[in-house]
């Protein structure tokens, strides 16, 4: 009304002139209607007075009516209006119904149109005050909407979570308009508290959904049935404001990066209503606690793993929230997996402490700051998704590789989470100095894939010394398109290697002086030490190591052991016996990690392995008809009780028939003394002619009588003549053959002179005689005629009647002057020559010799030398002797006929020359009778 509301102004009676109000037209409004409403001052009135809700304006129509709240149609002859079909979104609220006359007013155009009130118009729905607001909750907890504005709210209305902004939309193509992350797909449970108080999910439910804004849409409850399941743009229409969901807010790929060893922070990372406070976990599952997982005790793991892990390496602090059984995160996470907090927004980190948890993705969950956060259960809004790279390792067990001392080190097979030019030290602990002897300062070159885990120190063999080492790892890790956060390194220095791998052994077998194996016997070496040998070793025995040499002769599978048992420490040959020579050879060993497969593999030498036994090639000298001892047999490892066997050098020791004639004893020594090194024929002199025989050992001490026992060579025996004896054993001591060549020759020489002083005397006293014949007139006497041919051959008859004989035979004939060595060689029958001394003489010459007499016995051969040389000094003594073959064997000739004088009339005895028989073979000795390279003179 426009009239003046002072309380003195009377109400218009249509009569007397209207006092208008100086504001304008006003019109009472309930509370909470307009903006410009006040108190009226009329006593006990519940309205207010507004002069803006009377203005011809927009602001006079209540908000989202349709057709600017005026009605559409009318109803049963003007009793009844309507608004349409379109569903009312308009605010919560009481509104006046204003009524326009359609005759006074046919168009109701204008607001002032609808002059009458009607009454009040209830609108039950959120307020406008609502729909504007901006209701807050965090994520990870539970979300309540304790003070929801409106008018003629009741119990068991309901709100919906939309993901658009617009209540009325229907979606297309099967689009999800839920917001993610609330129970009940978003759907709150049935209002309470006069429909002011909603909440989404019961006691115990939280939603999980990430940081962002959501539409609220109301359903008003009208009867049974209502509001119970949201059809989008079609129930659930009306507004309720925004709900502001405090959380981070990343994607579900979304990827930070964290390498193990280091310390791990997250950096900027996106969300609403982050604060300082808040905290996140790494966690399998949010709002789960995490186990520990498989093998995190050191058990169920194989052979490439040792008992100890990072534990041992580990600070108090590192581990200060060792499994203790009580709920937490990720193990190996700092402070139970959970970030220490911080001040600024978006940024998280456990501390300086290192990560030391297995390499995989985890989840990282998120705990607003305005609520209690020390458990995984607290921690249930996913946060995005935390990759940690690394090498495996656990607190009780990492890996374990080995490398041989002396050979190029190489590493493969490392199980993490790995990129290329990633790198390994080797080291006593990780972060600190590299182990001696290591090429490279302990460090690999850098791997050239992220696949195979494989490293190498290069070519350059290990020299460090035997033992265990840390491996260490450091990522060449730079930020990656998809991650956030990461860690980025030079591995230059030793600091840059904080990531336990496992441990390196450096494997080794330590020298040993000597082992054994018996000549004939199966063979082994064993008690062999080092550090972390195993069964998969080998050794071979050679002649030296390291050069790609065939094994052994006489050993098995060209000498590389066929068995390997106690750990490494057992290497042996099977039960087959060895037949190498005797010696000493080396050992050389090679590691099982490199398969053995070459023979260039077995490059270690450890120590040497004498086969015991007699050596094959030491010579022994015994001497013909002398007793004969072998003493001191050059071997190894001799046992009284092995005996000796000569056989002729053509033949060898396994040919168990042949039997050496004139070898004492049965050709076998007695059983050795001394320790197996003397052995002794007995005292009967050997018979058998001089030469060499190969010595046969028989390998053993108690059944040495069979011959097929004696089948390895314990050398030469050499039977010496027996004037080498005498010249070592009887002549002066200390004298050489030249020097008594030389007493032989001072005693030699005077003999041509005082010769040729007889005949220069003979010659003066012929001179003097014919001078005397001639001074006298004697004529000198004529010299008897030579005797013809015919005159000297007489048949035997005729000689044997000249002479009486019963039967003469022609016979070559030696004079041996007596010297102090035995003859070493003889004229055979039929010329063949064997080994005599040099300093023998032989004068062979031609003479007619009785064979009645030759009959006699031959001289005994197995004489002592001491007797024949009694006997030829008491019946010889100034003689010459004169021997003769018969018979292939030397006996003493007969006595030499000497031709008696002839008459003048007979033919003079008969020389040499004149029988025309063979000259004897040539001497090698330049006896007298013979000159060498010439014939002899005469016919």
């Amino acid at each position: 009304s426009a009239v003046s509301r002072e309380v003195s102004v009377p109400a218009p009676d249509g009569n007397a002139p209207v006092q208008e109000d100086p504001n304008g037209p006003w019109c009472y409004v309930l509370p909470g209607q307009c903006p410009d409403e006040f108190k009226s001052e009329v006593e006990d009135s519940n309205f207010r007075i507004s002069y803006l809700v009377c203005q011809d304006t927009e602001l006079s129509f209540p908000p989202r009516f349709p057709n600017q709240g005026k009605s559409l149609m009318t109803l049963g002859a003007g009793t009844g209006f309507s608004w349409g079909t379109t569903p009312l979104q308009v605010p919560g609220g009481q509104y006046f119904l204003c009524w326009c006359s359609g005759r006074d007013s046919p168009a109701c155009s204008s607001v002032v149109d609808f002059f009458l009130p009607l009454g009040v118009f209830n609108m039950a729905s959120p307020s406008a005050e609502q729909q504007a607001r901006v209701v807050q909750c965090v994520s990870g907890t539970r979300c309540v909407v304790s003070d929801l504005l409106g008018h003629g709210l009741r119990n068991r209305d309901r709100l919906q979570v939309s993901n658009i902004f617009n209540c009325s939309v229907r979606p297309g193509g099967g689009e999800n308009l839920a917001a993610p992350g609330f129970p009940e797909a978003g759907l709150s449970r049935p209002a309470e508290a006069d429909g002011t108080v909603l909440s989404f999910g019961g006691a115990g439910d939280r939603i999980f959904g990430p940081g962002a804004q959501y539409q609220l849409c109301w359903c008003g409850w009208r009867a049974e049935g209502d509001c119970l399941v949201w059809f989008p743009g079609e129930t659930f229409l009306v507004p309720a404001g925004k709900l502001e969901v405090l959380g981070p807010q990343v994607d579900a790929d979304e990827q930070f990066l964290c390498v193990i060893g280091h310390s791990c922070e997250i950096v900027n990372l996106p969300g609403v209503g982050l604060t300082g406070g808040d905290s996140l976990m790494a966690l399998e599952k949010c709002g789960e606690a995490t186990v520990p997982p498989p093998h995190w005790d050191g058990k169920g793991l194989d052979g490439n793993w040792t008992n100890r892990g990072w534990f041992f390496s580990v600070t108090a602090q590192e581990f200060s929230d060792k499994n203790d059984g009580a709920p937490r995160g990720v193990p190996g996470f700092p402070n139970r997996g959970r970030t220490v907090s911080g001040v600024v927004p978006g940024r998280y980190g456990w501390g300086q402490t290192r990560l030391l948890s297995l390499d995989k993705v985890y989840l990282l969950c998120w705990c607003s700051g305005s609520a209690v956060c020390d458990t995984p259960n607290d921690h249930l809004t996913f946060a995005g998704r935390l990759r940690v790279v690394g090498p495996r390792s656990f607190p009780m067990a990492s890996q374990v590789r080995q490398c041989v001392s002396g050979l190029p080190c190489t590493v493969s097979g490392l199980i993490g989470s790995f990129e290329a030019d990633d790198q390994l030290m080797a080291t006593t602990a990780c972060g600190e100095a590299p182990v001696p002897g290591f090429p490279r300062g302990g460090k690999t070159f850098p791997s050239t894939s992220s696949e195979t885990g494989t490293w190498t120190w290069g070519v350059e063999p290990v020299r460090a010394a035997p033992g265990e080492y840390e491996i260490c790892w450091c990522g060449m890790l730079v930020k990656q398109l998809s991650y956030r956060g990461g860690y980025n390194s030079t591995c230059v220095t030793d600091t840059d290697y904080t990531a336990l791998v496992g441990y390196l052994r450096i494997k080794v077998a330590t020298p040993f002086a000597v082992r054994e194996c018996k000549l004939a016997h199966a063979c082994s070496v064993s008690g062999v030490t080092g550090s972390y040998l195993d069964d998969t070793d080998q050794v071979q025995i050679a002649s030296a190591c390291g050069q790609g040499a065939q094994g052994v002769p006489g050993f098995p599978n060209n000498a590389v052991s066929l068995n390997t048992t106690g750990g490494g420490t057992n290497f042996s040959w099977g039960s087959a016996v060895i037949s190498a020579a005797v010696g000493i050879y080396r050992v050389c060993w090679c590691p099982g990690e490199t398969g053995c497969s070459t023979l260039a593999d077995f490059a270690t030498d450890i120590g040497a392995l004498v086969v015991t036994g007699p050596l094959a090639s030491p010579v022994y000298t015994c001497y013909r008809r002398r007793p004969c001892a072998v003493l001191g047999l050059q071997g190894f490892d001799l046992k009284e009780g092995h005996k000796l066997r000569p056989i002729y050098l053509n033949s060898t020791c396994e040919d168990t028939t042949q039997v050496v004639d004139g070898i004492p004893n049965g050709g076998m020594t007695f059983p050795a003394s001394n320790d197996g090194r003397d052995f002794s024929f007995g005292n009967d002199p050997v018979t058998v002619n001089a030469g060499s025989f190969r010595l046969c050992w028989c390998t053993s001490i108690f059944e040495c009588g069979a011959g097929d026992l004696f089948t390895f060579q314990a050398g030469i025996l050499r039977i010496a003549p027996y004037e080498e004896f005498y010249m070592a054993e009887v002549a002066p001591a200390g004298w050489s053959p030249e020097e008594i060549s030389l007493v032989v020759w001072l005693l030699i020489l005077p003999l041509p002179v005082g010769l040729c002083g007889l005949v220069g005397c003979y010659m003066i006293s012929v001179l003097r005689k014919r001078m005397r014949e001639k001074r006298d007139g004697v004529a000198p006497e004529k010299p008897r005629p030579r005797e013809t041919l015919a005159e000297l051959t007489e048949t035997e008859a005729q000689k044997r009647e000249k002479y009486h004989m019963t039967e003469l035979r022609p016979a070559l004939v030696y004079d041996v002057k007596m010297r102090r060595t035995e003859a070493r060689q003889l004229l055979a029958l039929n010329g063949r020559p064997v080994p005599i001394d040099d300093r023998d003489v032989m004068v062979p010459h031609f003479a007619l010799v009785d064979s009645a007499a030759s009959t006699a016995e031959p001289l005994e051969d197995t004489l002592p030398l001491e007797e024949l040389e009694r006997q030829a000094r008491q019946e010889l003594i100034g003689k010459r002797s004169s021997l003769m073959l018969c018979d292939g064997k030397l006996v003493p000739a007969p006595e030499v006929l000497a031709l008696p004088e002839p008459p003048r009339a007979l033919p003079p005895p008969l020389p040499d020359r004149a029988f025309r028989y063979a000259a004897p073979p040539a001497l090698t000795d330049g006896s007298p009778g013979h000159r060498r390279g010439g014939r002899r003179r005469g016919r």
